[in-house]
């Protein structure tokens, strides 16, 4: 991690940034033990590819419309709670997954995991946005994305390896026991950051005194923010449509893979990205976002093609090599 003194934080910034690092990497060590087996354990339920993918795409629905309601309450009760009632929510969604009676039961589960994932993921860009500034924005968001595309990576792995010892609940229980910590880590250790950027700048209280749907039209109405969002869009339509539901089927149905080798796949994704990561923070302060996004958008459709046409596991590792070189980029 780079020194706080590179990044221009004072000392109290700086072990904000540590200590969200810490969370999210707990946080994401628990979501990566289930990526390789969220589209297997569906499947176990005898329901159709379509149904399968409902899975993943109903965790991304709660996400999207918990986003706004995680946003307001982090405004109006703070950082600390926010980040704090999702990990608990996580917890309640994956003990849910573990138990799953029925295809119905762990539609559900995965909704309200996905309802968690928002308020701790909207939380946690909230704080870097308070501690950060535009002169170190890149770099601080690199050592936070960073150790967060690390940690899904570094999880996948020992998640397969427990579906493979043990049974293909046994990562959501990994991932509910993290989540706790996640929820402990958040409020009793995660220092409370609204209204750190009022002490140091009036712009805040006058952004806050315009209603949200004036904001929303403001930036609806600027063109790069409109773009930038179709990009972000491909970008977590080929991750989650791909890399957690077709991909791993794809894997065990026509390589013949284990939910080992699955995990191992994708947690050589935390390898390739961390050592990009920061270098590509660096480059982004250095020549613009345009310069990073578009290298990292053509090194992705690499990915998701040779995925598609892999027929073996040295193919499968390669893919992946790609598809972390675009994460970290």
């Amino acid at each position: 991690m780079a020194r706080g003194s590179e990044l221009g934080l004072s000392r109290q910034t700086r072990t904000i940034l540590i200590w969200m690092c810490v969370l999210i990497s707990v946080n994401q060590l628990g979501f990566g033990a289930i990526v390789p087996v969220i589209a297997l354990y569906a499947e176990d339920f005898g329901v159709s590819q379509t149904a399968i993918g409902l899975t993943i795409a109903i965790y991304g629905l709660a996400r999207f419309l918990i986003n706004v309601p995680a946003g307001t309450l982090a405004d109006r009760a703070g950082r600390r709670a926010t980040l704090a009632i999702g990990g608990l929510t996580t917890v309640i969604g994956t003990v849910l997954c573990a138990v799953s009676p029925s295809y119905e039961v762990f539609l559900a589960a995965r909704f309200i995991a996905g309802a968690g994932a928002a308020f701790v993921l909207t939380g946690g860009q909230i704080v870097l946005a308070d501690i950060a500034s535009p002169h170190n924005r890149g770099r601080v968001m690199s050592i936070y994305q960073g150790v967060f595309l690390f940690s899904v990576g570094a999880g996948a792995w020992p998640g397969g390896w427990l579906a493979d010892r043990f049974s293909l609940a046994t990562p959501f229980w990994a991932n509910a026991v993290l989540a706790a910590a996640v929820t402990i880590l958040a409020w009793f250790f995660v220092p409370e950051t609204r209204g750190l950027r009022d002490a140091s700048s009036k712009q805040a209280a006058r952004t806050r005194s315009i209603p949200f749907g004036a904001q929303a039209r403001l930036i609806a109405a600027t063109p790069g923010f409109l773009l930038i969002s179709i990009v972000s869009f491909a970008g977590f339509f080929a991750r989650t449509g791909g890399l957690f539901n077709v991909i791993p089927l794809l894997a065990e149905e026509d390589i013949g893979l284990s939910p080992d080798q699955i995990g191992m796949g994708i947690g050589m994704i935390s390898i390739v990205g961390l050592v990009l990561v920061y270098p590509s923070g660096a480059l982004v302060d250095r020549f613009g976002r345009k310069a990073v996004i578009v290298p990292s958008m053509l090194f992705s459709g690499i990915a998701i093609l040779g995925y598609g046409i892999a027929d073996s596991f040295a193919a499968f590792l390669v893919s992946s090599a790609f598809w972390s070189a675009a994460s970290g980029i």
